[in-house]
């Protein structure tokens, strides 16, 4: 018969080799999906006794139909005032991240890759290119219904006749441009943003259907400790150049956006926009983005 002292030092070592061996694993794992691209996740585990459980929630960010977190837009195909890629071209495209299979609140952030474009072309958040922007960011939390962050992004190619200028668009004349761009995805929620009809996301989908109507947009800023000036865009141009705006029910002071600014105090802004579609009838979905600056 066994020492019983010997035994249990045996039932010891092999518990705490199947503990250290679950652990690698955790890890491991966490290694794996960072090297992916940036985008990293926690897990979550207990032991008691003789049994180990671990659980790893479902962490798949996809970023305009694939997991890919680095990526590249093709600006020739995304041309829409039919001109050639060259001073005075405009276009739009879409950065979608999806976060359907991911079970936790998410931050991100996509960056553009500059090095090999145009000094004169820019990104805009709106169709009217009021509002420059140099990268995407927001939060994804799991409790909101849409999964979806869309994101349209404008560009124009500018035209400047000056040395400097001339010499910098020749250098890409008559070529495809690649625009990189990068995902960063987190589930540290390292920044807050605006919540938007209760939903903390810069971006969303209001129904519209008729021929007329009208909606509410709340802003609710209590995520932030100072004043904010803040717009928010509508991509009508996507329903229907008949779609039209207004403040008023009376439909005389039409808009293009919503525009002012949180005081740092009253955190709840509401506004309500009247619609007008001169086409029909509609039923179709809006997109909004909101703007801070």
């Amino acid at each position: 018969m066994q020492n019983p002292k010997l035994l249990k030092l045996k039932r010891k070592f092999r518990r705490n080799k199947r503990q250290i061996g679950i652990t690698a694993f955790v890890l491991f794992a966490c290694i794996v999906v960072a090297g992916v691209g940036l985008s990293f996740f926690y897990t979550s585990g207990s032991f008691s006794g003789t049994s180990s459980t671990i659980t790893i929630p479902e962490y798949a960010p996809i970023i305009n139909g694939s997991k890919n977190m680095n990526q590249n837009i093709n600006l020739s195909n995304t041309i829409t005032n039919n001109k050639r890629l060259a001073p005075g071209a405009v276009g739009k495209f879409k950065v979608d991240l999806d976060f359907s299979s991911v079970d936790s609140d998410a931050y991100y952030k996509v960056y553009f890759d500059r090095t090999n474009i145009p000094n004169n072309i820019h990104f805009y958040v709106d169709k009217d290119l009021s509002s420059e922007l140099f990268s995407i960011e927001g939060v994804q939390l799991l409790e909101n219904s849409n999964k979806t962050a869309e994101h349209y992004i404008y560009w124009t190619w500018e035209y400047s006749d000056t040395t400097e200028s001339n010499e910098n668009d020749s250098l890409y004349m008559n070529q495809e441009i690649n625009l990189p761009f990068v995902a960063y995805v987190s589930q540290n929620v390292e920044r807050h943003t605006v919540i938007v009809n209760d939903q903390e996301k810069p971006t969303g989908r209001i129904n519209i259907s008729g021929t007329q109507g009208s909606f509410n947009i709340n802003l609710d800023f209590s995520n932030f400790d100072s004043s904010k000036n803040y717009k928010v865009y509508f991509n009508s141009d996507d329903v229907s150049s008949g779609l039209h705006f207004y403040t008023d029910s009376s439909y005389q002071n039409e808009i293009t956006n919503i525009n002012g600014t949180y005081n740092g105090s009253d955190s709840s802004i509401n506004n309500t926009i009247y619609w007008k579609y001169d086409g029909g009838s509609l039923n179709t979905s809006l997109y909004y983005v909101v703007n801070l600056s």
